[in-house]
């Protein structure tokens, strides 16, 4: 039996995106279109996007989640990655970005209940635990848009700017 490379997601070498296939001149089918003048709507945000707060941080998800809609629909992605994983992405964004800013203003060390002993703070192993849960989010949807988007799909993309919001929160 010959060998015919290594298995799908093991390694190897990495896949084309579409644009780079159809550079390559194979033929590309259209799964979808959308209207010509790019006024298509995504759908309406869920409602515990931008639930009131306990404290007086705000729940940024809604804006992310916008930010992401509008990022798959320039590409004519939006039905290829479904509305909850866009909103578990939207979510874990805002939560991290709350978490990192309770670290800001509590500090990175917390002490333990019974010995008094300095711990890590919780918001900070939130944060962490929000983090990556983001980045898996993330890194499915992009793998979706890489498959499917023709175009520099890279610029612009929602997860570039997060560094941007949490420093412009400070001011």
């Amino acid at each position: 039996m010959g060998k015919r490379g290594p298995a799908p997601g093991t390694g190897g070498r990495p896949r084309k995106s579409l644009d780079e296939k159809i550079l390559d001149g194979k033929k590309s089918k259209v799964l979808k279109s959308g209207p010509d003048d790019n006024t298509q709507m995504y759908p309406e945000a869920a409602e515990f996007l931008s639930r009131e707060q306990r404290m007086e941080l705000p729940l940024r998800a809604k804006e992310v989640y916008e930010r992401v809609y509008s990022w798959l629909v320039r590409f004519g992605c939006e039905n290829f990655v479904t509305k909850d994983t866009v909103d578990l992405y939207a979510l874990s964004i805002a939560r991290w970005v709350q978490c990192e800013e309770a670290v800001s203003k509590a500090g990175l060390l917390s002490k333990h209940p019974t010995t008094g002993a300095p711990i890590a703070s919780t918001f900070s192993i939130m944060a962490r635990e929000y983090a990556k849960q983001a980045i898996a989010v993330w890194d499915r949807i992009y793998a979706v848009v890489r498959e499917n988007a023709s175009g520099d799909y890279a610029s612009g993309a929602p997860n570039m700017d997060l560094m941007e919001m949490l420093l412009s929160d400070r001011g």
